[in-house]
């Protein structure tokens, strides 16, 4: 089916502007100013925000971030391989893959998305660590953008605490590949995935400079 909503971002790498973003639907301010009405009652909530306030789970695009903490912290190197053999076994629990991609290094297994070697460096890290570069690296909390913005959610135990859930080494498993609780804004993305590309500096993200 096609789709009814959907939001972007788009932010500059080396300054942090905002240099395009977009949420759908959306209004026209004449639309606004003589029809409310009728956007407020509309299901599909075109007045809400979705690229600054929609958060979503991010999937495969939270790995980049558990590989540059794990080679960060000295849990992988570049050259270092986990076997994915499509399942990943621990504590009489397992996990699968979307593929069997055999000896993979974190070049191999960003390529190929593979969960199985994440769950493994996930573990290795450990999800208080993790959660700590995460947010250096701009998710789960606000980008600064001068309106108002979601801080989104960073799967761990202080969530699962506020919900009063019990956090278990598969949650972190889980966790490691962008499932569970996380859930991520599109500018928080576009802000993190900046971070990673100019090397780790986090620019407060920003409309007018």
């Amino acid at each position: 089916p096609s789709a009814t909503a959907g939001a972007m971002a788009v932010v500059d790498i080396h300054t942090g502007d905002v240099l395009a973003s977009a949420t759908y639907p959306t209004y026209t301010m004449t639309e606004y100013e003589e029809d409310y009405e009728s956007l407020i009652k509309d299901k599909r909530l075109p007045l809400f925000n979705r690229a600054f306030n929609g958060t979503y789970q991010p999937g495969s695009t939270f790995k980049p971030g558990v590989a540059a903490t794990g080679l960060t912290l000295g849990k992988i190197t570049k050259d270092e391989t986990i076997y994915c053999s499509s399942i990943y076994n621990i504590n009489g629990m397992s996990f699968r893959c979307m593929g069997y991609h055999g000896a993979e290094t974190v070049v191999d297994a960003l390529s190929h998305s593979c969960n199985v070697f994440f769950y493994e460096l996930g573990n290795r890290i450990g999800i208080s660590s993790l959660n700590s570069y995460c947010r250096k690296l701009g998710l789960g909390v606000k980008t600064g953008v001068e309106i108002g913005e979601s801080a989104g959610v960073l799967s761990g135990p202080e969530y699962a605490q506020q919900i009063n859930a019990p956090w278990y080494i598969g949650d972190t498993i889980q966790s490691s590949i962008g499932q569970l609780y996380n859930l991520f804004t599109p500018l928080q993305l576009a802000t993190y995935t900046a971070t990673i590309a100019n090397g780790g500096t986090r620019y407060q993200t920003r409309l007018l400079n």
